[in-house]
């Protein structure tokens, strides 16, 4: 058992960073504490996978998710994915590792004399043997697959098997391409770019040969970090764990410089000068994660008048204010500002990333807002990209058109604000003149379903989080309904906003999620979506209509939705479970929304 004391020294490794960390020693400590495991991993390959699991379980571990390791036999992926333990074990998630050489060893051996059309072949054959076992997986299980890229070897042609026809170099990068586009057309499928790994570490000090020869996976401790970031990363994609909004500091951290001090033209920001050239791909770099969906905003102890006059006269910036969902600029404390701007949002502060270059800040923060994860910059801006590109939390496992709109989104419900401040409440609603489609999920909306039932938190009545798998499930299986909500209204459109699951079982009808994004929150549409859910309860012959409440720290806003509902509660003991007879249903006016039908 984990002592107390281990336990403890675990923590503050994890905290520590990869250099002090010992990754086996830490990795056995949680390997003892699988029980509480959220996330079920498979590993599948051509190599010796045990070497991996303490990394991948420690980076795992570093991203807030406790995880569970199941290794399948050797060589044996195609085989595993039919077998019981597989199935026993329920992954979440299934990594598939394999090594071109030992997939097809007698074709490596003689590459060199190999045709170019046979290297075709070769190429096409491997590609075909990776895709069968993808779609394979997908019919057996409801896990994400995380499928690894190929390394290329060094070359026994040296520089010559760049000009070569069809050289082993251009083999590999073809190899990979074919691979990046079968994954990228299968919506559970991720790439794991060990590529890009070996790239960062260096191949030098990636690979050991001995180990190769000694164990069957020649990468050294510092690859197997690397690969471990890797796969975190690719984790929090899957399960939709990214938070939601990157709060920055202003002087020194997103120019060089003190705006009060050296005023707009004195803070260095731009090009033609090797500190201002670092901020500016800063600056860069942080823009670009508007496209993942992630909000930005400004938290800085300054003069709002000084800060307003950087942006208005430095346009050539490529960050602007119009590009912050939120700002907290004022002479109050960096967390007072952080819980304000969490406020402005409606999201927790758990949804928050800081950085800043001031280390006392950081600590604050870090005391008086422990859920925030707070960064520390660096003494040297050049470094800020690689700092930002290392954080795991902005990563999303394929980007929707909401993502894309969501500072917009934000932006628009500013607008609505100020009509609901200037009006009654009920005038407000009319006055927004909301337009809803409540109608069955279809393939189209699967990455947006997946995405709302891994980020709703507040009215969210069992916070359940299904996979992607479980997701698809879901709509194929005829014993379930999955019906979504989109919302539009005077000021734009709101995109899909809520779910409601229901699932029969005998002569009941259970509602198994029900859940709407907070920005749709307060204009009624969970009756719209209730009233649908009730009109086809009516419709069926299910003689009774069930539902399920789950307190959760987040969720109270809909303690009492299902008795506002009318339905009758008993307790459940930690959830409380609700029936309604078909006598008893009533539905619920919000005449302010237009159902529109599809």
């Amino acid at each position: 058992m984990t002592t107390q004391m281990g336990f403890a020294e675990m923590m503050q490794s994890l905290h520590a960073g990869s250099a002090a960390l010992d990754y086996r020693k830490t990795g056995r400590l949680l390997r003892e504490m699988e029980a509480q495991a959220g996330v079920h991993v498979a590993l599948m390959g051509n190599v010796t996978l045990d070497l991996l699991t303490p990394f991948l379980r420690v980076e795992a571990a570093k991203v807030g998710q406790m995880s569970a390791f199941h290794v399948s036999p050797f060589g044996q992926y195609m085989q595993a994915l039919h077998g019981e333990a597989l199935q026993r074990f329920d992954p979440h998630v299934i990594v598939l590792l394999l090594s071109a050489e030992a997939m097809r060893p007698d074709a490596f051996e003689r590459f060199h004399q190999l045709s170019v059309e046979d290297r075709h072949r070769l190429r096409d054959d491997m590609m075909a043997e990776v895709e069968g076992w993808i779609d394979s997986a997908v019919m057996r299980t409801a896990a994400t697959l995380m499928v690894a890229n190929f390394p290329c070897p060094a070359s026994a042609l040296g520089v010559a098997d760049l000009s070569s026809d069809y050289g082993e170099r251009e083999f590999f990068l073809d190899l990979n391409l074919a691979l990046l586009r079968a994954v990228r057309a299968r919506p559970r499928a991720m790439m794991l770019d060990v590529v890009a790994a070996m790239g960062r570490v260096g191949t030098r000090q990636a690979v050991d040969r001995r180990m190769h020869y000694v164990a069957g996976l020649g990468w050294t401790d510092a690859m197997m970090r690397e690969f471990g970031a890797v796969f975190a990363h690719a984790l929090v994609g899957a399960l939709g764990a990214a938070r939601k909004c990157l709060v920055l500091d202003l002087d020194n951290s997103l120019w060089g410089g003190v705006a009060g001090e050296d005023g707009p033209h004195g803070i260095r920001v731009g090009r033609g000068d090797m500190v201002g050239e670092a901020f500016r791909a800063f600056q860069l770099r942080i823009k670009a994660l508007k496209e993942r969906g992630i909000l930005l905003a400004l938290c800085s102890k300054n003069n709002p008048e000084d800060v307003e006059e950087v942006f208005r006269l430095r346009d050539d910036m490529p960050l602007q204010l119009s590009d912050m969902a939120a700002t907290a600029i004022g002479w109050d404390s960096k967390y007072t500002g952080i819980e304000k701007i969490a406020r402005q949002l409606n999201i927790g502060l758990d949804a928050l990333v800081f950085l800043d270059d001031n280390a006392a800040e950081i600590a604050a923060v870090r005391q008086y807002c422990p859920e925030v994860h707070a960064v520390l910059l660096p003494p040297d801006p050049s470094d800020y990209v690689d700092i930002l590109d290392a954080l795991p939390w902005f990563e999303k496992s394929r980007l929707t058109a909401e993502d894309r709109a969501r500072t917009e989104h934000y932006a628009l419900a500013a607008r609505r604000d100020g009509l609901c401040a200037s009006c009654d409440p009920m005038d407000y609603l009319r006055d927004l003149d909301m337009r809803a489609a409540v109608r069955d999920a279809g393939p189209a909306d699967l990455l947006r379903v997946h995405q709302l039932f891994n980020k709703t938190n507040q009215f969210n009545l069992t916070t359940g989080r299904p996979t992607m798998g479980e997701v698809e499930a879901m709509m194929t299986d005829p014993a379930w309904q999955l019906i979504v909500a989109d919302l539009r209204d005077r000021f734009g459109q709101l995109g899909t906003v809520g779910i409601c699951a229901l699932r029969r079982e005998g002569a009941a009808l259970h509602i198994g999620h029900f859940l709407m994004s907070c920005r749709a929150m307060g204009r009624g549409l969970e009756h719209a979506m209730m009233n649908e859910v009730k009109r086809r309860f009516l419709e069926s012959d299910a003689a009774s209509l069930h539902g399920t409440y789950v307190p959760t720290a987040k969720n109270g806003p809909v303690r009492g939705f299902f008795d506002d509902q009318g339905f009758a509660a008993s307790d459940g003991g930690d959830r409380t479970d609700y029936a309604l007879c078909r006598a008893d249903v009533a539905f619920r006016d919000c005449d302010w929304i237009m159902l529109e039908t599809e």
